[in-house]
C-alpha cells in the first residue's frame, strides 16, 4: 500500500498517492459478497481501495466510514425495504439510478479517484451517468447473466412487482447497456463468448473474465472445528449458498428422501438464507429428520463445515442464467477435497468432467440424482480421489494468485 494512517480509523484521515485511488461500489453488504471482498482484498495489494457500500446490518457503527486493512469503507444509509422498492422501480421510476448517481459523484470527488469499479448489469446506466458529470472510467463487473436472472426470481413474477420492475426491459436494453463501461469482467469463458455471440459489436479485448476464485491463504487460514456439528456415524452431503427453488435444493431433498430408507445415515446440511418468498414451500420440507437447516454462518465456519462434509452439492436448475454463471461454492468445494455432485450446467459440467473431480447429473432428474448420491455413498475410494483432483485443480489453477493479475491490469492501463 502506498498510504499510511496518520489517525484513527473513527477519522479516517490518511495520506496516500493520489494517482492510485479507485473506487469500488455496491449496494450491498460488501463484507457478505465473496466476490467483491476478495477482489477488493487483491486490490489493496496494489491500489488505493476505497469502497462505498450499504451500511450491513452486522455492523454498529457511529461513523460512516470505516478502516479496515488499510481499506477505507463508507456506508449509504439506506433502509433495506426502501433500497428493495427502489431497486424494485429502477425501470419505471429511475430514483435509485439518482440516488446511487449523486452518492458516487460525492464519493469520487471526496477521495479524488482515477476509476470506479462497479457491479452487475444494474448499475451500467448509473456508472453512465457518473461519467458524464466526473469524466472518470468505470469498470462494470457482472456477477450473473442478469437479464436471464431476474426473469427467474419469485418476487419479479408477482403481479404488482412485474409490472413495475419489467424484468423483461433488462433483455431488450441490455445491449446499450453493455456500451456504457470502459471495461466488462465476467466470471468465466462461457458468459464471455455468450455476451459476445449475443452482441458482437462488443469489443473482445474489453471483456476480461475474472473467475471466482478462492483465496486458498485465507481460506485454509481459518480454524477447524470438527465439533461444529453433531455428525455421529452420518454421511453428510453439504449444500452452501442462497437457498431458493432454482437453485434445485428441493430436488436433493426430495432424492435424499427416496434413498432414506436404504440409507439411513444420509443427512443434508443446508446453509444459507432461505428466499423469503419461498419460506412457505420450504417449511415441510426442513421437517425432514434427515435435513439440517443453518440460516447463516460467517465465512470463517466454512472450513469447518467442509471439513466435516462426505460430499457437497452444487444443484442449480439447468437454465440460460445458470450456464453462464459459475458459483463459487464449486471452488471451495474443491479446495477442500470434496467429491462434488453438480447438475449439468455447463460451466460447472466442464469444470467437473475436466478435473474428474466428482460426478454430474442431469438437472431435475431425481432419479439421476439418487443414482449419483448412492454412487457416491458406495465409493469411498472413487470419493477420495475425486476429492484429491478437486484440490490440485484449485491450488494448481484456480485460484487469486493466478488470477489476480488480470485484476490488477484492468487498474494499470487508463481503460
Amino acid at each position: 500500500m502506498v498510504w499510511t494512517e496518520v489517525n484513527s480509523a473513527a477519522t479516517g484521515n490518511l495520506v496516500y498517492n493520489m494517482k492510485n485511488n479507485i473506487g469500488v461500489i455496491i449496494d450491498n453488504d460488501f463484507y457478505n459478497d465473496i466476490r467483491v471482498f476478495t477482489e477488493v482484498k487483491l486490490l489493496s495489494e496494489k491500489f488505493n481501495v476505497f469502497v462505498l457500500c450499504l451500511c450491513p446490518l452486522t455492523i454498529l457503527i457511529n461513523n460512516e466510514q470505516l478502516i479496515i486493512n488499510n481499506v477505507v469503507v463508507e456506508f449509504v444509509d439506506l433502509n433495506l425495504k426502501i433500497k428493495n422498492i427502489l431497486f424494485a422501480l429502477q425501470n419505471s421510476i429511475p430514483i435509485y439510478d439518482y440516488l446511487w448517481c449523486y452518492k458516487i459523484v460525492k464519493f469520487i470527488k471526496k477521495y479524488n479517484l482515477i476509476s470506479i469499479h462497479l457491479h452487475d448489469l444494474y448499475f451500467a446506466k448509473i456508472g453512465w451517468m457518473v461519467k458524464q458529470k466526473t469524466g472518470v472510467k468505470f469498470i462494470l463487473d457482472l456477477h450473473e447473466n442478469y437479464p436471464a436472472a431476474i426473469q427467474n426470481y419469485t418476487w419479479t413474477k408477482k403481479p404488482v412487482l412485474k409490472y413495475f420492475s419489467k424484468p423483461s426491459k433488462w433483455s431488450r436494453i441490455e445491449k446499450k447497456l453493455l456500451s456504457y463501461p470502459d471495461k466488462i469482467i465476467v466470471t468465466n469463458d462461457f458468459y464471455k463468448e455468450y455476451l459476445l455471440d449475443k452482441h458482437p459489436a462488443l469489443n473482445k479485448a474489453n471483456v476480461i473474465v475474472y473467475e471466482n476464485v478462492p483465496n486458498i491463504s485465507e481460506l485454509k487460514n481459518y480454524p477447524i472445528d470438527l465439533n461444529i456439528f453433531p455428525k455421529g456415524d452420518k454421511i453428510i452431503i453439504l449444500y452452501f449458498g442462497a437457498v431458493c427453488e432454482r437453485r434445485g435444493v428441493l430436488d436433493v431433498i426430495k432424492a435424499l428422501k427416496k434413498l432414506h430408507h436404504k440409507y439411513s445415515k444420509l443427512h443434508f446440511l443446508l446453509i444459507g438464507p432461505i428466499n423469503k418468498h419461498e419460506s412457505k414451500v420450504f417449511e415441510p420440507h426442513l421437517r425432514e429428520p434427515f435435513v439440517t437447516h443453518i440460516p447463516w454462518i460467517d465465512i470463517s465456519f466454512l472450513p469447518s463445515y467442509l471439513s466435516i462434509s462426505d460430499i457437497c452439492i452444487c444443484p442449480l436448475e439447468k437454465n440460460e442464467q445458470h450456464d453462464t454463471c459459475f458459483p463459487n461454492k464449486i471452488y471451495q468445494y474443491a479446495l477442500f477435497g470434496k467429491p462434488i455432485i453438480a447438475s449439468n450446467c455447463l460451466p460447472q459440467e466442464v469444470f467437473i468432467k475436466d478435473n474428474d473431480c466428482g460426478v454430474v447429473f442431469d438437472s431435475k432428474d431425481i432419479n439421476d440424482l439418487s443414482n449419483k448420491i448412492e454412487f457416491l455413498v458406495n465409493n469411498p475410494d472413487i470419493c477420495k480421489e475425486y476429492g484429491e483432483k478437486g484440490e490440485m485443480a484449485i491450488k494448481n489453477r484456480f485460484n487469486t494468485e493466478v488470477f489476480k493479475e488480470r485484476l490488477f491490469s484492468l487498474f494499470n492501463t487508463n481503460l
